[in-house]
Protein backbone atom coordinates (compact mmCIF):
# COMPACT_ATOMS: atom_id res chain seq x y z
CA UNK A 1 0.00 0.00 0.00
CA UNK A 2 2.83 2.38 0.84
CA UNK A 3 4.38 1.64 -2.54
CA UNK A 4 1.12 2.37 -4.31
CA UNK A 5 0.64 5.69 -2.52
CA UNK A 6 4.22 6.53 -3.37
CA UNK A 7 3.48 5.74 -6.98
CA UNK A 8 0.49 8.03 -6.85
CA UNK A 9 2.57 10.85 -5.47
CA UNK A 10 5.28 10.26 -8.05
CA UNK A 11 2.67 10.39 -10.78
CA UNK A 12 1.18 13.51 -9.26
CA UNK A 13 4.44 15.44 -9.18
CA UNK A 14 4.18 16.16 -12.88
CA UNK A 15 0.41 16.14 -13.17
CA UNK A 16 0.38 19.92 -12.83
CA UNK A 17 2.44 22.44 -14.72
CA UNK A 18 2.98 26.17 -14.72
CA UNK A 19 0.70 27.87 -17.20
CA UNK A 20 3.04 30.50 -18.59
CA UNK A 21 0.29 31.90 -20.81
CA UNK A 22 -1.70 33.12 -17.84
CA UNK A 23 -2.31 36.85 -17.98
CA UNK A 24 -3.02 36.97 -14.24
CA UNK A 25 -0.42 39.11 -12.53
CA UNK A 26 -1.30 38.33 -8.91
CA UNK A 27 -0.81 34.59 -9.03
CA UNK A 28 0.52 31.78 -11.13
CA UNK A 29 -1.87 29.22 -12.59
CA UNK A 30 -1.38 25.47 -12.73
CA UNK A 31 -3.17 22.93 -14.89
CA UNK A 32 -2.92 19.27 -15.82
CA UNK A 33 -0.40 18.38 -18.49
CA UNK A 34 -2.13 18.52 -21.84
CA UNK A 35 0.23 15.79 -23.01
CA UNK A 36 -1.08 13.48 -20.30
CA UNK A 37 -4.40 12.44 -21.79
CA UNK A 38 -7.11 11.13 -19.54
CA UNK A 39 -7.03 7.84 -21.42
CA UNK A 40 -3.47 7.29 -20.20
CA UNK A 41 -4.41 7.64 -16.54
CA UNK A 42 -4.72 4.17 -15.10
CA UNK A 43 -8.19 3.55 -13.62
CA UNK A 44 -8.43 2.93 -9.90
CA UNK A 45 -10.04 -0.29 -8.81
CA UNK A 46 -10.68 0.23 -5.13
CA UNK A 47 -11.94 2.96 -2.84
CA UNK A 48 -8.66 3.15 -0.91
CA UNK A 49 -6.88 4.12 -4.10
CA UNK A 50 -9.47 6.76 -4.91
CA UNK A 51 -9.09 8.21 -1.42
CA UNK A 52 -5.31 8.22 -1.80
CA UNK A 53 -5.67 10.11 -5.06
CA UNK A 54 -7.95 12.65 -3.37
CA UNK A 55 -5.36 13.07 -0.61
CA UNK A 56 -2.80 13.86 -3.28
CA UNK A 57 -5.04 16.41 -4.98
CA UNK A 58 -5.89 18.12 -1.70
CA UNK A 59 -2.19 18.38 -0.79
CA UNK A 60 -1.43 19.90 -4.18
CA UNK A 61 -4.33 22.35 -4.01
CA UNK A 62 -3.31 23.46 -0.51
CA UNK A 63 0.28 23.90 -1.66
CA UNK A 64 -0.78 26.02 -4.62
CA UNK A 65 -3.05 28.09 -2.38
CA UNK A 66 -0.28 28.71 0.14
CA UNK A 67 2.01 29.81 -2.69
CA UNK A 68 -0.61 32.21 -4.05
CA UNK A 69 -1.31 30.04 -7.08
CA UNK A 70 -4.57 29.19 -8.78
CA UNK A 71 -5.52 25.70 -9.95
CA UNK A 72 -7.01 25.64 -13.42
CA UNK A 73 -9.92 23.29 -13.96
CA UNK A 74 -9.13 20.80 -16.71
CA UNK A 75 -11.36 18.34 -18.54
CA UNK A 76 -9.06 15.50 -17.47
CA UNK A 77 -9.29 16.30 -13.78
CA UNK A 78 -13.07 16.75 -13.93
CA UNK A 79 -13.44 13.40 -15.67
CA UNK A 80 -11.31 11.76 -13.03
CA UNK A 81 -13.53 13.17 -10.28
CA UNK A 82 -16.67 12.26 -12.23
CA UNK A 83 -15.53 8.66 -12.59
CA UNK A 84 -14.96 8.46 -8.84
CA UNK A 85 -18.57 9.51 -8.25
CA UNK A 86 -19.84 7.10 -10.90
CA UNK A 87 -17.91 4.24 -9.30
CA UNK A 88 -19.21 5.16 -5.85
CA UNK A 89 -22.81 4.66 -7.01
CA UNK A 90 -22.08 1.04 -7.91
CA UNK A 91 -20.92 0.11 -4.43
CA UNK A 92 -22.64 -0.34 -1.10
CA UNK A 93 -22.73 3.04 0.62
CA UNK A 94 -20.15 2.37 3.31
CA UNK A 95 -18.47 5.06 5.38
CA UNK A 96 -15.60 5.11 2.87
CA UNK A 97 -18.04 5.64 -0.01
CA UNK A 98 -19.72 8.47 1.90
CA UNK A 99 -16.34 10.05 2.55
CA UNK A 100 -15.33 9.67 -1.09
CA UNK A 101 -18.47 11.43 -2.33
CA UNK A 102 -18.10 14.26 0.17
CA UNK A 103 -14.45 14.83 -0.68
CA UNK A 104 -15.05 14.82 -4.43
CA UNK A 105 -17.80 17.41 -3.94
CA UNK A 106 -15.49 19.45 -1.73
CA UNK A 107 -12.70 19.44 -4.33
CA UNK A 108 -15.16 20.33 -7.09
CA UNK A 109 -16.43 23.23 -4.99
CA UNK A 110 -12.85 24.45 -4.56
CA UNK A 111 -12.33 24.36 -8.32
CA UNK A 112 -15.51 26.37 -8.95
CA UNK A 113 -14.96 29.22 -6.50
CA UNK A 114 -14.66 32.54 -8.39
CA UNK A 115 -13.88 30.62 -11.57
CA UNK A 116 -16.33 31.62 -14.30
CA UNK A 117 -13.83 30.55 -16.95
CA UNK A 118 -14.38 26.89 -16.06
CA UNK A 119 -18.15 26.76 -16.67
CA UNK A 120 -18.03 25.39 -20.22
CA UNK A 121 -15.58 22.61 -19.42
CA UNK A 122 -17.57 21.70 -16.30
CA UNK A 123 -20.74 21.39 -18.38
CA UNK A 124 -18.97 19.37 -21.08
CA UNK A 125 -17.43 16.99 -18.55
CA UNK A 126 -20.84 16.01 -17.16
CA UNK A 127 -19.65 16.15 -13.57
CA UNK A 128 -22.60 18.29 -12.43
CA UNK A 129 -24.95 15.65 -13.85
CA UNK A 130 -23.07 13.06 -11.80
CA UNK A 131 -23.34 15.15 -8.62
CA UNK A 132 -27.10 15.44 -9.18
CA UNK A 133 -27.31 11.68 -9.72
CA UNK A 134 -25.46 10.98 -6.47
CA UNK A 135 -27.67 13.40 -4.53
CA UNK A 136 -30.77 11.67 -5.90
CA UNK A 137 -29.53 8.36 -4.48
CA UNK A 138 -28.75 9.62 -0.98
CA UNK A 139 -31.40 9.66 1.72
CA UNK A 140 -32.54 13.21 2.47
CA UNK A 141 -31.41 12.83 6.07
CA UNK A 142 -27.88 12.00 4.89
CA UNK A 143 -27.44 14.84 2.40
CA UNK A 144 -24.89 17.26 3.78
CA UNK A 145 -24.00 20.84 2.95
CA UNK A 146 -20.79 19.66 1.25
CA UNK A 147 -22.84 17.68 -1.29
CA UNK A 148 -24.66 20.85 -2.33
CA UNK A 149 -21.90 23.46 -2.26
CA UNK A 150 -20.58 22.66 -5.77
CA UNK A 151 -24.12 23.05 -7.14
CA UNK A 152 -24.48 26.35 -5.29
CA UNK A 153 -21.16 27.64 -6.66
CA UNK A 154 -21.81 26.33 -10.16
CA UNK A 155 -25.19 28.02 -10.53
CA UNK A 156 -23.72 31.17 -9.03
CA UNK A 157 -21.17 31.51 -11.84
CA UNK A 158 -23.35 30.25 -14.73
CA UNK A 159 -25.10 32.43 -17.26
CA UNK A 160 -28.89 32.17 -17.39
CA UNK A 161 -28.66 30.21 -20.63
CA UNK A 162 -26.24 27.73 -19.06
CA UNK A 163 -28.45 27.31 -15.99
CA UNK A 164 -31.45 26.39 -18.12
CA UNK A 165 -29.53 23.53 -19.74
CA UNK A 166 -30.09 21.66 -16.48
CA UNK A 167 -33.88 21.96 -16.53
CA UNK A 168 -34.03 19.14 -19.08
CA UNK A 169 -31.48 17.23 -16.99
CA UNK A 170 -33.80 17.06 -14.00
CA UNK A 171 -32.43 19.79 -11.77
CA UNK A 172 -35.89 20.86 -10.58
CA UNK A 173 -37.03 17.41 -9.30
CA UNK A 174 -33.69 17.05 -7.52
CA UNK A 175 -34.01 20.44 -5.84
CA UNK A 176 -37.70 19.86 -5.05
CA UNK A 177 -36.68 16.74 -3.13
CA UNK A 178 -34.13 18.78 -1.17
CA UNK A 179 -36.89 21.10 0.03
CA UNK A 180 -37.83 18.34 2.49
CA UNK A 181 -34.45 18.59 4.23
CA UNK A 182 -34.36 19.38 7.95
CA UNK A 183 -31.03 21.17 7.53
CA UNK A 184 -31.69 24.89 7.16
CA UNK A 185 -28.46 25.55 5.28
CA UNK A 186 -29.33 22.81 2.78
CA UNK A 187 -32.77 24.40 2.42
CA UNK A 188 -31.25 27.83 1.76
CA UNK A 189 -28.99 26.39 -0.92
CA UNK A 190 -31.87 24.50 -2.55
CA UNK A 191 -34.22 27.49 -2.55
CA UNK A 192 -31.40 29.69 -3.83
CA UNK A 193 -30.85 27.39 -6.82
CA UNK A 194 -34.58 27.32 -7.61
CA UNK A 195 -34.64 31.11 -7.39
CA UNK A 196 -31.74 31.39 -9.84
CA UNK A 197 -33.39 29.02 -12.31
CA UNK A 198 -36.67 30.95 -12.18
CA UNK A 199 -34.80 34.20 -12.78
CA UNK A 200 -32.79 32.62 -15.60
CA UNK A 201 -36.01 31.43 -17.25
CA UNK A 202 -37.44 34.94 -17.18
CA UNK A 203 -34.25 36.44 -18.59
CA UNK A 204 -34.21 33.97 -21.44
CA UNK A 205 -37.94 34.28 -22.13
CA UNK A 206 -37.37 37.97 -22.79
CA UNK A 207 -35.16 36.98 -25.72
CA UNK A 208 -37.39 34.23 -27.06
CA UNK A 209 -36.65 31.11 -24.98
CA UNK A 210 -39.69 28.87 -24.52
CA UNK A 211 -39.43 27.50 -20.97
CA UNK A 212 -42.54 28.04 -18.86
CA UNK A 213 -40.90 27.68 -15.47
CA UNK A 214 -44.08 28.81 -13.68
CA UNK A 215 -46.06 25.98 -15.25
CA UNK A 216 -43.33 23.47 -14.37
CA UNK A 217 -43.06 24.31 -10.68
CA UNK A 218 -46.82 24.68 -10.26
CA UNK A 219 -47.54 21.27 -11.77
CA UNK A 220 -44.76 19.28 -10.09
CA UNK A 221 -45.38 20.45 -6.52
CA UNK A 222 -42.31 22.68 -6.20
CA UNK A 223 -44.42 25.80 -5.72
CA UNK A 224 -46.43 24.14 -2.94
CA UNK A 225 -43.20 23.29 -1.13
CA UNK A 226 -41.93 26.86 -1.49
CA UNK A 227 -45.18 28.14 0.02
CA UNK A 228 -44.80 25.68 2.91
CA UNK A 229 -41.28 26.98 3.55
CA UNK A 230 -42.53 30.56 3.42
CA UNK A 231 -45.20 29.82 6.02
CA UNK A 232 -42.97 27.80 8.34
CA UNK A 233 -42.36 29.97 11.41
CA UNK A 234 -40.02 27.48 13.11
CA UNK A 235 -36.88 28.26 11.13
CA UNK A 236 -34.09 29.79 13.17
CA UNK A 237 -32.77 31.45 10.02
CA UNK A 238 -35.43 33.62 8.38
CA UNK A 239 -33.45 33.64 5.15
CA UNK A 240 -35.18 30.37 4.31
CA UNK A 241 -38.58 32.08 4.47
CA UNK A 242 -37.29 35.17 2.70
CA UNK A 243 -35.67 33.26 -0.16
CA UNK A 244 -38.86 31.23 -0.58
CA UNK A 245 -40.84 34.49 -0.82
CA UNK A 246 -38.43 35.87 -3.42
CA UNK A 247 -38.64 32.66 -5.46
CA UNK A 248 -42.45 32.76 -5.37
CA UNK A 249 -42.44 36.46 -6.23
CA UNK A 250 -40.19 35.83 -9.23
CA UNK A 251 -42.48 33.02 -10.37
CA UNK A 252 -45.49 35.34 -10.44
CA UNK A 253 -43.80 38.24 -12.21
CA UNK A 254 -46.53 40.22 -14.02
CA UNK A 255 -49.09 37.68 -12.77
CA UNK A 256 -51.59 37.75 -9.89
CA UNK A 257 -50.33 36.08 -6.75
CA UNK A 258 -52.91 33.61 -5.41
CA UNK A 259 -54.92 35.17 -2.58
CA UNK A 260 -54.02 32.28 -0.25
CA UNK A 261 -50.46 33.54 0.13
CA UNK A 262 -50.36 36.89 -1.67
CA UNK A 263 -50.17 39.05 1.43
CA UNK A 264 -47.54 36.89 3.11
CA UNK A 265 -45.31 36.82 0.02
CA UNK A 266 -45.47 40.58 -0.46
CA UNK A 267 -44.96 41.40 3.22
CA UNK A 268 -41.90 39.14 3.38
CA UNK A 269 -40.42 40.67 0.22
CA UNK A 270 -41.00 44.14 1.67
CA UNK A 271 -39.04 43.07 4.72
CA UNK A 272 -36.17 41.91 2.53
CA UNK A 273 -36.30 45.26 0.71
CA UNK A 274 -35.42 46.87 4.06
CA UNK A 275 -32.25 44.79 4.37
CA UNK A 276 -29.10 46.77 5.19
CA UNK A 277 -27.29 44.91 2.41
CA UNK A 278 -27.98 47.00 -0.68
CA UNK A 279 -27.55 44.06 -3.05
CA UNK A 280 -30.13 41.94 -1.21
CA UNK A 281 -32.42 44.94 -0.91
CA UNK A 282 -32.17 45.66 -4.64
CA UNK A 283 -33.16 42.08 -5.49
CA UNK A 284 -36.31 42.39 -3.37
CA UNK A 285 -37.18 45.73 -4.96
CA UNK A 286 -36.81 44.20 -8.43
CA UNK A 287 -39.10 41.30 -7.45
CA UNK A 288 -41.70 43.75 -6.12
CA UNK A 289 -41.45 45.70 -9.36
CA UNK A 290 -42.17 42.51 -11.29
CA UNK A 291 -45.22 41.78 -9.15
CA UNK A 292 -46.38 45.38 -9.61
CA UNK A 293 -46.73 44.70 -13.34
CA UNK A 294 -50.01 42.98 -12.40
CA UNK A 295 -52.73 45.25 -11.04
CA UNK A 296 -54.16 42.49 -8.84
CA UNK A 297 -51.06 42.74 -6.65
CA UNK A 298 -51.16 46.53 -6.24
CA UNK A 299 -53.30 46.71 -3.09
CA UNK A 300 -50.92 44.54 -1.07
CA UNK A 301 -47.82 46.20 -2.48
CA UNK A 302 -49.14 49.68 -1.66
CA UNK A 303 -50.57 48.78 1.75
CA UNK A 304 -49.19 50.44 4.86
CA UNK A 305 -47.99 47.07 6.15
CA UNK A 306 -44.30 47.64 5.58
CA UNK A 307 -42.16 45.64 8.03
CA UNK A 308 -39.26 47.41 9.68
Amino acid sequence: MLFYIGALIDRGEDSFRLNTNSDTSTYQAFSLHKSQSYANIQPFNCIDQYLARLNQLEIQFNQFKNEGCKTETSYQLLNELKDMLAHSKKSKRTDDIKMLQLRVCSILNTLLIDNRDCVNVVIESGIIDEVLSVINLILISQIQIAHLLPLHKFFEICSSQQQLLFVDKGIIPTIRRLLDSLNEVCLKIAVGIIKRIIHASQEQSSIGAQIDIKKIIESDGTLDKLVSLLQNDEFQDQEVNQNAALAIGLTFKASPLPKEFRNEVILTIKKVANNDDQYISSIAICVLAGLAECQDNHADILSANFPV
